[in-house]
């Protein structure tokens, strides 16, 4: 894992940038700087970054409007794609690290990719030599520098063990698994 890194800044950015429906290609320009940072990042962290970086308190209807056509032109562009529907990274770029916590900086599992999710899992088992089953999403969160995994993000991590199974990355024996 690799310390999570925030963009606290992008060149020129202001208020008028997320606030008017003029400035949508400049928005888009930001969106996909702060996705080149911070991808895959999930919607609900890419528009905090982007109240941060413009200097804009808090996102009503209109900022979530150009928000979402701004974020249309960044995937129409072909600058970043979306995956899992609610999270959003540079075209082509594969996922090679999960990111750890940094800076007092958290995530829940819902903010965090599938693919991130992956990464995290198969280091864990690599470096424990396997680990039981109900163990798993309590040593991910761990890991991620989360306290406490919830019902959903125990659920979610789970779903990704059971897909790393079906593409014979882990495999189960007993109550562990290991790397397949």
């Amino acid at each position: 894992g690799v310390p999570y890194r925030l963009i606290t800044s992008v060149p020129g950015a202001c208020r008028e940038d997320l606030l008017d429906s003029a400035q949508s290609w400049r928005l888009a320009q930001i969106i996909a700087a702060v996705v080149g940072e911070e991808g895959p990042v999930s919607s609900e962290i890419l528009i905090e970054r982007l109240k941060s970086i413009c200097g804009v308190n808090r996102a009503g209807s209109n900022v979530q409007a150009n928000f979402e056509s701004s974020l249309s032109i960044s995937i129409l562009a072909g600058t970043i794609e979306a995956v899992e529907t609610s999270f959003f990274h540079v075209e082509g770029r594969p996922v090679e690290h999960f990111r750890l916590a940094s800076g007092g900086f958290k995530r829940t599992v819902d903010q965090i990719s599938r693919a991130e999710l992956r990464r995290a899992v198969l280091h864990l088992v690599e470096d424990q030599f396997g680990i039981a089953e109900d163990a798993m999403p309590q040593a991910v969160g761990r890991l991620l520098g989360i306290e406490r995994i919830r019902a959903e993000g125990a659920e979610r991590i789970d779903g990704v063990v059971r897909d790393l199974m079906k593409d014979n990355l882990l495999r189960k024996s007993g109550i562990q698994i290991y790397l397949a």
